[in-house]
């Protein structure tokens, strides 16, 4: 039983962060997504009053945004809206901070599973410092609260694990055979009922597969005009004739049974109480018991909203079913007394697949409600989002090792390296210690399996399908932030193992303290741009400048529009190579803002603000002086060039 004092120090690092945010959350400028991802909202919010106009489509501006759920962007908005005063981009940086926060608070709790209270404090402590979540923790409303949700889909599914494995099994009535039940029953109806029952089936059965075929025909051709136009389309085209017969059959089978019911069971009072007795009220009982039990309704609501984020959150779904089926697994080899591998392994089976399935489905309408583009169509635009987010298509250029790639042909070594060069010392050393430490621990039988494998599967699955498959990856490893948990975890086995020997709280402090220095100092430095972090085996971020990505989100661009503002005549001109929703964000009313895609460019006597992302600071204009440069911390993030 954990004490409410244990948790004093979680508490403060909490209400340090929030009030260092606070203190902090205007210096952060918008990223070069946000613009269109509010639209993306506002356009998902105007489907709720589309329900009730006949001729409402749902339109977006960016199709390649409605892969992602809107739910949390949603939220973001209409809260703008109790903040007038207040910039969109600043309250979604707020709330994205505040969901950093959440997920802190719930990886200690996770930690707290194995470890003890300081190592999980360590755990805590090393997530927090990290610069390059602590940056992006602002303005990436979309891979922090994914990460989140995974760890909090984690958390909470692990604790339903506890509770339905303690649940009591309930025995069902021993299946018996009703064919003499039906023969009974049937022996004493009248002739006339003999007879008038069989053809009325036959009759309602015909009609309802006429019906269904029709069905099938009128909903794929009602279905065909809104075929998705991705790369996804021949899986759209290929799909769409099946799931309109899957349907269809679905609705022909409920509908027959139905009808069968309504013709025989009010004459067959016997086989209706078989029925009851051993079918439906064993069913109902355990329907009963899983939507009573808290932890599983919790457990689904962290399903759905981290799903209703993006599409991979249902393998943090497959991760908790798969300790939920070898904890019972192994309950059932103990309590077999003899039995075979095999009859355990049905036992499991019979006992889970119901429990793990009204997970599942509980956390379905969520994802639904919250994520307009499903409606009308889930099964098949949750296939076509898969489709598209396993190789999400991106067309521009990656600055990686001094050299631009294409975003899907990057060096098998691109994450690995990443990785140790973004991540802080602290945390890649004590990963590294405490992945050995768990396998010794697990072999010498000192400590639980369930932390290895969870951790183990979590992050080199993902990863090294990552690293192997030649997926679209840029914007360095943000799209992958919710494989790291287990690299917290793995250091926290670490600590653990060093808790037992070093026992001091003085000396404890003092390691805590040596855990966030590095990432604290470097955020200081680098601040608001702590997401350009590059850690000292690369020589910090001035080291990786020009090799590696540093202010690829085009963040900078508030601070420049600060100095246009304040330093260019009225009217100007300005090209934007860069975010330009950005500049048009923070930049005077009174700017002739473009995109340097435009056609028609202004010529002659204008300004180019360019951000440094690919170096393009370096080939745009290179023979003309920048009027001024954004430098941070040796690190150039942006220039402002006049071209006469």
């Amino acid at each position: 039983m954990k004490s409410k004092s244990e948790y004093l120090p979680l508490v403060i690092l909490v209400a340090l962060s929030l009030l260092i945010g606070l203190l902090t959350i205007h210096d952060y400028g918008e990223s070069w997504d946000e613009y269109n991802f509010y639209n993306y909202a506002e356009e998902s919010i105007s489907a709720y009053s589309g329900i009730f106009q006949s001729d409402y489509k749902l339109e977006f501006h960016d199709p390649t945004l409605r892969y992602y759920g809107a739910g949390f962007l949603m939220l973001i908005v209409q809260i703008a809206k109790l903040f007038p005063n207040w910039i969109i981009s600043d309250v979604g940086h707020l709330l994205t901070f505040l969901v950093f926060q959440i997920g802190i608070i719930i990886l200690y709790l996770l930690a707290r599973r194995w470890m003890k209270r300081w190592s999980a404090l360590g755990v805590s402590l090393l997530i927090a410092s990290q610069p390059v979540f602590w940056g992006h923790a602002f303005f990436n409303s979309r891979d922090i609260p994914f990460m989140v949700g995974f760890i909090a889909t984690i958390y909470f599914g692990l604790r339903m694990s506890d509770s339905l494995a303690q649940m009591p099994i309930k025995e069902s009535p021993p299946k018996v055979d009703p064919t003499p039940i039906v023969r009974a029953d049937w022996g004493k109806l009248p002739k006339w009922a003999r007879i008038i029952l069989p053809l009325g089936s036959l009759v309602g059965i015909i009609a309802l597969a006429a019906l269904s075929m029709f069905l099938a025909g009128y909903w794929l051709e009602q279905g065909l005009p809104n075929t998705d136009a991705s790369s996804a389309r021949e899986l759209d085209l290929y799909l769409r004739p099946l799931l309109s017969k899957f349907w269809a059959g679905i609705f022909f089978f409920l509908s027959s049974l139905l009808l069968s019911a309504a013709l025989y069971l009010p004459f067959m009072p016997d086989f209706r109480k078989y029925i009851w007795q051993v079918e439906l009220h064993p069913n109902y009982e355990l329907l009963k018991s899983l939507l009573s039990n808290k932890k599983l309704l919790i457990a689904s609501l962290a399903l759905g909203l981290t799903v209703g984020i993006r599409i991979m959150g249902f393998a943090a779904a497959g991760l908790v079913g798969v300790l939920h089926l070898i904890r019972v697994l192994n309950k059932n080899k103990l309590s077999s007394q003899g039995n075979s591998v095999t009859e355990a392994i049905s036992k499991t089976v019979k006992e889970s697949l119901p429990t793990l399935l009204a997970y599942g489905l509980l956390a379905f309408p969520i994802v639904y409600i919250t994520w307009p583009y499903l409606w009308g169509e889930p099964m098949l635009r949750l296939a076509i989002t898969f489709k598209v987010m396993m190789r999400f298509p991106w067309p521009g250029k990656v600055l990686y090792d001094g050299n631009l790639y294409d975003a899907n042909m990057l060096p098998w070594h691109y994450l690995p390296k990443l990785y140790s060069y973004q991540l802080t010392e602290p945390l890649l050393i004590l990963a590294f210690v405490g992945f050995f430490i768990s396998i010794y621990q697990v072999l010498r039988k000192k400590k639980t399996f369930e932390l290895f494998f969870l951790a183990s599967l979590w992050f080199f699955i993902p990863a090294g399908a990552a690293i192997s498959s030649l997926p679209y990856l840029y914007d360095n490893f943000r799209q992958t932030f919710f494989v790291l948990p287990p690299l917290f975890l793995f250091a926290g086995a670490a600590l653990d193992f060093l808790e037992k020997k070093l026992t001091k709280p003085v000396i404890q402090g003092f390691i805590s303290v040596l855990l966030i220095l590095p990432g604290l100092l470097a955020g200081v430095k680098l601040h608001p741009y702590e997401y350009i972090y590059y850690n000292s085996f690369i020589g910090g971020a001035e080291g990786a400048s020009r090799q590696y990505e540093t202010d690829y989100w085009g963040t900078a661009f508030r601070e420049v529009a600060i100095y246009t503002n304040e330093n260019i005549e009225k009217d100007a001109k300005i090209i934007v190579w860069g975010p330009p929703t950005v500049f048009w964000r923070y930049g005077r009313s009174d700017f002739k803002v473009y995109d340097f895609r435009q056609e028609n460019l202004p010529k002659e006597n204008f300004y180019a603000v360019i951000s440094s992302r690919v170096n393009n600071d370096l080939v745009i204009y290179p023979d003309i002086a920048p009027e001024y440069i954004l430098n941070k911390n040796g690190v150039i993030l942006a220039v402002v060039k006049y071209i006469e």
